[in-house]
């Protein structure tokens, strides 16, 4: 989705050699603390899952007048995309780090592409998200 005045694609010119499996963890860590809101937030904003039940708490009770189209369709794309790519992410891992971890990171992987799938039915209708996984 092409959003107006948002970065388009970010290049990295120098290979950065790291220990790939410290790299994972250390993903794998900001990655909880992201989605769990344990992360620096900006006055006036919610992040992580309360994030979600207050996009919800607009769309249930905003009246329709005053529902902003283009935020909602940007919203849901948002929220789309960022499904897929948490489970793309959590199936590499899986399939690198085997054992118990592996059942775990597929567990969770699952869980965001079933979030991916339902965020594809609420998009839909929005025209703006017609290229949107």
């Amino acid at each position: 989705m092409k959003v107006p005045g948002c970065i388009d694609a970010l290049f990295f010119r120098d290979k950065v050699e790291r220990d790939a499996a410290i790299a994972d963890r250390e993903a794998l860590e900001r990655a909880i603390n992201f989605a769990a809101a344990k992360v620096g937030i900006r006055n006036n904003y919610v992040v992580g899952p309360a994030a979600l039940d207050e996009w919800a708490n607009v769309l249930e009770n905003l009246p329709e007048e005053k529902q902003n189209y283009m935020g909602n369709s940007y919203v849901g794309a948002c929220v789309c995309e960022g499904r897929f790519m948490c489970a793309e992410f959590l199936k590499r891992l899986s399939k690198k780090h085997l054992g118990k971890q592996s059942k775990h990171l597929q567990k969770a992987a699952e869980s965001y592409e079933k979030g991916w799938e339902f965020m594809k039915e609420f998009i839909e209708p929005f025209p703006s998200n017609s290229k949107v996984r």
